[in-house]
């Protein structure tokens, strides 16, 4: 993604990962999300909310789920439509269960003091 040393910022992998989901690419946010992390550059909440969206989109609701948890993991705190979207889909796609889950784990994360 970079040249000539010039090496893009986490703005910049946002913008690209964000625009990449809202245009049903997936596929691509994800190749430029690894490149990033092979990079060393850490996702922030906005660009998990994008990938996260755009995954239950696709349908594709073990992986949105799996992006959760790691969202979860970091200690960041998802915006409250991040987790309705979510939920949604889990429910829409007859995963009841695995939205009870994510939500306990939420809960979990809600109570315990913010790292900010």
């Amino acid at each position: 993604m970079g040249m000539d040393g010039c090496e893009p910022q986490l703005n910049t992998y946002t913008m690209v990962v964000g625009m990449f989901c809202s245009n049903a690419r997936v596929d691509m946010a994800l190749k430029v999300w690894k490149q990033m992390k092979e990079k060393g550059v850490l996702p922030c909440m906005h660009m998990f909310s994008a990938l996260i969206n755009g995954l239950c989109f696709e349908n594709k609701l073990e992986e949105a789920c799996a992006y959760f948890q790691e969202m979860l993991d970091k200690g960041i705190r998802p915006p409250g439509q991040l987790f309705s979207n979510l939920k949604e889909a889990l429910v829409q796609g007859g995963r009841i269960s695995l939205a009870q889950e994510m939500a306990f784990k939420l809960d979990v994360l809600r109570k315990t003091p913010s790292r900010d």
